[in-house]
């Protein structure tokens, strides 16, 4: 049985004219990111996608307005490329 390791992305969104803004942020070895991260034992990945936006932005209120999709990919199988 492949081990999946399920992960999220939160795309944080306001409201700007006529168009809405995406929340980035800089992370000082890696550049510019989107909050991300691992679900958790127990934990779903709504609620995972809502711990991991807080905490790498320190906003303390969020609320999940849509779960986009889950998709799962096994990357349990390698292949050597030339």
């Amino acid at each position: 049985m492949p081990n999946i390791i399920e992960k999220v992305i939160a795309f944080i969104t306001r409201p700007s004219q006529n168009s809405l803004e995406l929340l980035l942020f800089e992370h000082p070895q890696a550049g510019i990111q989107i909050p991300t991260g691992t679900v958790e034992d127990g934990e779903t990945p709504e609620a995972a996608a809502v711990r991991e936006a807080a905490e790498e932005t320190g906003l303390t209120s969020l609320t999940l307005r849509r779960a986009l999709r889950n998709h799962r990919r096994d990357t349990t199988s390698s292949r050597a490329c030339d």
